[in-house]
């Protein structure tokens, strides 16, 4: 038994060594973790303890959350102990030595403790039976209710594949008997959502220090700021008015709906737009590219279209009365998803004239 969970960890440095780790529990995940390990009996159940097989098959709800159901194998021995008394003394004597069988079946609930490590820490509970297959002489198969609780790691060695460790003690009702269980076992996973890849480092163009240009008259600087300012808006104001759209240049942190700060004057031309225009009514759609699952997607650009909208009303008392949201993730791309320079085109904001109030 020894050997063979070496030969298990070995193996599973050797594909850590070889492949990118990505730790990660993502939501409605699939997982298959077949393990070996030993067991322990409580010494009044009079069996041996021996190595334990298994198989898990488990379903993460949430990042947070996940069920598993769990079947394991114990093939021991029964010991009866030598003061029991019995009319048949060769009955008893070849019962102390009898192969026995060992099912446990159980369904737990895991709470992973930090969703995002590599190494993933988790608790652990959950009910189910216990079925032994005791000699004759002391009554035969017996089966018993137990619940149990533990805890595990799960080491993410790829996003499809991680090494687990777990322990439980399995609380075997009828006499409470108090077993423990250690194992080591592979996770297979299949499906669940990947969050989309961080967008690009801004590129930093270095700053050439020009000497200071002699001062200009007094006026002239304010009538050239408003005739800079007057035409980025008219820009603006004419997209949304003619096209009826016009695109928001704000990027969002990967997996957030936070706007940041440096994004404030660029929502301030179009919240300009709309209070100058109190007869159009506007709708923030938000669009991400393909990476990830459908249903996240559409998740993640209604969060991000709100933030958009609330920023306006917050910041620019813009009237909430005028302002509607929308989340359409994936399903209308304007560029190629197969390109980082699509994907990125992709993942917008629109301010969207829905329609004009006739004066």
């Amino acid at each position: 038994m020894k050997k063979f969970l070496c030969g298990i960890v070995i193996a599973v440095l050797i594909l850590a060594a070889a492949s990118p780790g990505q730790a990660e529990v993502r939501p409605g995940t699939f997982s298959v973790t077949p393990f070996v390990g030993g067991y322990v009996f409580h010494h009044d159940q009079n069996l041996k303890n021996a190595p334990v097989y298994g198989i898990r098959f488990g379903y993460d709800i949430t990042r947070y959350i996940g069920v598993e159901g769990v079947f394991d194998y114990v093939r021991t021995e029964y010991s009866a102990p030598w003061n029991v008394m019995s009319t048949d003394a060769q009955n008893w004597a070849a019962a102390r030595s009898d192969k026995t069988n060992v099912f446990n079946y159980r369904l737990e609930g895991l709470v992973y403790l930090a969703p995002d490590w590599k190494v993933v820490p988790y608790l652990a509970a959950g009910f189910g039976g216990q079925s032994v297959s005791y000699p004759s002489e002391v009554g035969g198969n017996k089966n018993k209710f137990l619940i149990d609780v533990g805890a595990g790691l799960k080491w993410f060695i790829t996003d499809w594949l991680a090494l687990r460790g777990d322990v439980r003690v399995p609380y075997v009702f009828g006499s409470t008997f108090e077993n423990l269980e250690y194992t080591l076992g592979l996770s297979f996973m299949f499906g669940g959502s990947k969050p989309a890849p961080p967008p690009p480092p801004p590129v930093v163009e270095p700053k050439v220090e020009a000497p200071p240009p002699p001062p200009p008259p007094k006026e002239e600087p304010v009538q050239e700021v408003k005739k800079e300012a007057q035409a980025e808006q008219t820009a603006t104001e004419k997209e949304m008015l003619e096209k009826g759209r016009a695109t928001i240049n704000v990027l969002f942190d990967t997996n957030k709906s936070v706007v940041k700060k440096q994004y404030h004057d660029e929502i301030a031309k179009f919240a300009d737009v709309i209070n100058r225009h109190p007869e159009i009514k506007v709708c923030i759609e938000g669009h991400t590219d393909n990476v990830g699952g459908k249903a996240y997607n559409k998740k993640l650009s209604e969060r991000r279209a709100k933030s958009v909208m609330k920023y306006m009303i917050d910041k620019f008392k813009v009237d909430k009365d005028r302002l509607s949201s929308k989340g359409f993730g994936l399903t209308q791309p304007i560029a190629s998803n197969k390109t980082k320079d699509g994907r990125q085109k992709n993942r917008r904001v629109e301010a969207v004239v829905e329609y004009i109030v006739q004066k």
